[in-house]
């Protein structure tokens, strides 16, 4: 079963990188499955593969629909700058809410940032993460 979530993580990420110019390259949740009322740190690594830099990178991750809160820290995170091909981790804490439920929840993940033309563009993905 957890190869089967991996797998279909790695399409969802893999089919993101050829159609973004930010695109979620690696996603790591410790501890790897959590219990409802515990915490978890989320690190999120995002790719540039736009041919320019780009600036003024935030990456937040929607959690209005689902049992998670930020915790200790906001459910959005800033970089001034990621240069072409290069990489930027953005870390989060979240709790998953006492009622939560087991199963596997989808995340969404909106990445914003400026272009090279300064143009505000939006790009989005799905994370996962498990309650057991």
């Amino acid at each position: 079963m957890k190869k089967q979530i991996l797998i279909i993580t790695l399409i969802i990420l893999m089919s993101l990188s050829l159609i973004s110019a930010l695109s979620i390259k690696d996603v790591e949740s410790l501890p790897q499955e959590i219990m409802p009322g515990e915490t978890a740190k989320i690190s999120i690594e995002i790719e540039n593969t736009l041919n320019a830099d780009v600036s003024n990178v935030n990456v937040k991750l929607d959690l209005s629909e689902l049992p998670f809160a930020p915790y200790q820290s906001s459910s959005e995170s800033f970089s001034e700058e990621i240069k072409d091909g290069k990489d930027e981790t953005f870390n989060f804490r979240i709790i998953a809410l006492p009622t939560t439920s087991s199963g596997i929840y989808k995340i969404p993940v909106i990445i914003t940032y400026l272009d090279e033309d300064d143009e505000l563009k939006t790009d989005e993905g799905l994370i996962s993460l498990i309650v057991n």
